[in-house]
């Protein structure tokens, strides 16, 4: 009796021991190894910024407006849209700092002031805020030119893009002298050109204009062939 008992009591203890170091080794699993936590994702910390606030001249928040901030020295940019109480933020990672950088806010058949804002040698977070004015009636402008090759002879049928912040908005083709016009495009807006030629590219790729508030030309010449 003295060894069975003495046998059950060996048995529980095995068990338990067993349920103990499987529970430990759940527990090591999904919460880390003694003191040690799970690692955890890095969060991105801007190193500055650049944000502002935009109001119309009734001083109420131009909300829906479109910001872009350029990186003027290689060409870069960013887009962003104001919140409901008119305010914009860019963060700018820690590779931004000291580079010179434009904003400029665009929305339909609005003028801002100013225009736009540069900021040179950027080394501190910045505040960058413009006055709204919308026209008093919709006014259009227009974006046309020439697309030739690299002899100077015009090329036709070339298939032409104006996009918006990211889609197509209309398309045209040039007619036999090389010649392309986009009519009637709402003032104020952020317009991107870009010809098309499935065997060719062109120089410069495409060209950005913004804010429209006047008659704009842009010419394009074949840079090469293409082949597939």
């Amino acid at each position: 009796m003295w060894f069975l008992k003495k046998t059950k009591n060996s048995i529980s203890f095995i068990i338990f021991i067993t349920l103990f170091i499987f529970s430990t080794l759940l527990t090591m699993m999904y919460t880390g190894c003694g003191d040690i936590k799970p690692t955890e994702p890095p969060i991105y910390h801007p190193y500055y910024s650049v944000s502002g606030i935009i109001k119309d001249t009734k001083n109420t928040p131009a909300g829906l407006t479109t910001v872009i901030l350029v990186n003027s020295r290689i060409d870069t940019y960013m887009l962003t849209t104001t919140d409901n109480n008119g305010s914009y933020y860019f963060p700018i990672s820690k590779e931004g700092k000291g580079e010179n950088y434009i904003v400029t806010p665009v929305r339909a058949n609005y003028s801002f002031s100013p225009t736009n804002t540069t900021i040179n040698n950027l080394i501190s977070d910045q505040t960058v805020n413009f006055i709204g004015t919308k026209f008093s009636s919709p006014v259009y402008y227009s974006i046309s030119g020439i697309i030739t090759d690299s002899t100077g002879t015009p090329m036709s049928n070339v298939i032409v893009h104006v996009y918006g912040h990211t889609n197509i908005i209309t398309t045209t083709n040039t007619d036999n002298n090389g010649f392309y016009i986009f009519p009637d495009l709402p003032a104020g807006n952020y317009y991107t050109v870009q010809p098309y030629c499935v065997d060719h590219y062109f120089k410069p790729l495409q060209t950005r204009l913004f804010p429209l508030l006047s008659d704009q030309t842009a010419n394009f010449i074949v840079g090469g062939r293409v082949f597939i």
